[in-house]
């Protein structure tokens, strides 16, 4: 998950760089696609983004299934030990070389399914795609001098 956030830095980064040499309607308009990708952006940019989505989505599920509103299992295991069951995070996921790497034997040697784990970690790299994607209009906006009018099409500025 690093070169997600990687690339992401590098996109903010790109952007902020174009605002001494940018055309102020432009550099406006990229500004105003910027702001469509926060609060995701700055949570994505925070150091440990990956282990705290994760973290976040846990909770919320387990939160979801308490109250009755989530169908799916998180995991089957049905032990009442299990940090996924629980909420959380296991440790052996997080001590693991990487996050990804520690999912994979967790689910490998877990006795359940821990299903929420995979859901966890596509809607982090859904968050990052989207982020991303809107980064990227943003760049684009500031490099072509386009700046989207009424009806969505671009007019050159």
């Amino acid at each position: 998950m690093t070169y997600h956030k990687q690339e992401i830095e590098r996109l903010n980064t790109e952007l902020l760089n174009y605002q001494e040499v940018a055309k102020p309607d432009a550099l406006e308009a990229a500004e105003q696609k910027r702001k469509e990708a926060e609060p995701e952006l700055s949570e994505l940019t925070e150091p440990h983004a990956y282990e705290r989505h994760l973290n976040q989505y846990l909770a919320d599920a387990q939160a979801a299934a308490d109250a009755g509103d989530r169908d799916e299992p998180r995991c089957d295991c049905g032990r009442p030990t299990c940090p996924v069951l629980n909420g959380k995070l296991p440790a052996s996921v997080v001590n693991a070389g990487s996050i990804d790497q520690g999912i994979r034997i967790y689910q490998r040697d877990h006795v359940g399914s821990a299903v929420v784990l995979t859901e966890a970690r596509r809607d982090y790299m859904q968050t990052c795609a989207d982020v991303k994607s809107v980064l990227r209009e943003a760049v684009g906006l500031i490099k072509q001098d386009q700046i989207p009018d009424g009806d969505g099409e671009g007019a050159s500025a």
